[in-house]
């Protein structure tokens, strides 16, 4: 039936979560003990970036008129230009950062531009799961439109770019509205560890 299979279903995620987080937290307690050293000042940098965040618990929105997914494409279509010159300043801070990023104009495995964007469906299946009564099919809680990812070999490294997007919040060259410190705070589900900024 379909009720057992469903309970079939999430017995395996169940189990596979369970796995990687074994394997998550093994590689953790080895980066705490082998950077101790580099961890208060990761931590404090955290907390200036919290502190810029003018309502940590506000709930992130896009303008209105981007409830239709077709409108925050385009909203997101005009940032990304900008967006990626902030990644790519931040990048540069450490050395041997790397940058995961779709840019505009790069082609993608078929040979055809892309746009660099999230795509449209999974815009509008993120916009359907919410629940019935909280805008299911409003896509103006997407905020992962225009997205990138640096990863780098130490909490050194992550020390640098999180002070160096403070210092541009300060400057107004951008606005933090949220952090997710999965590092410390809230480590996902299945184990896996970063901070996410939007």
């Amino acid at each position: 039936t379909t009720s057992k299979l469903l309970q079939d279903l999430e017995a395996t995620i169940t189990a596979g979560n369970r796995d990687f987080e074994k394997g998550y937290r093994a590689v953790w307690a080895v980066l705490q003990s082998g950077e101790e050293h580099l961890l208060p000042r990761f931590q404090a940098a955290v907390a200036a970036l919290l502190a810029r965040i003018k309502d940590p618990k506000a709930k992130l929105l896009q303008r209105k008129e981007a409830k239709a997914p077709t409108t925050l494409l385009v909203d997101a279509a005009r940032a990304k230009p900008s967006f990626e010159v902030v990644v790519e300043e931040l990048a540069a801070l450490v050395p041997g950062a790397q940058l995961v990023m779709t840019r505009v104009g790069e082609l993608d495995k078929e040979g055809n531009e892309t746009s660099g964007l999230k795509k449209l469906q999974r815009v509008v299946e993120k916009s359907l799961l919410k629940p019935e009564g909280e805008g299911c099919g409003e896509s103006d809680t997407v905020c992962d439109v225009v997205r990138a990812m640096l990863g780098v070999k130490d909490f050194g490294g992550g020390t640098t770019i999180v002070e160096g997007l403070v210092k541009l919040d300060e400057e107004g060259v951008v606005e933090i509205l949220r952090q997710k410190d999965r590092f410390f705070e809230i480590p996902s589900p299945g184990g896996w560890r970063d901070l996410m900024i939007n």
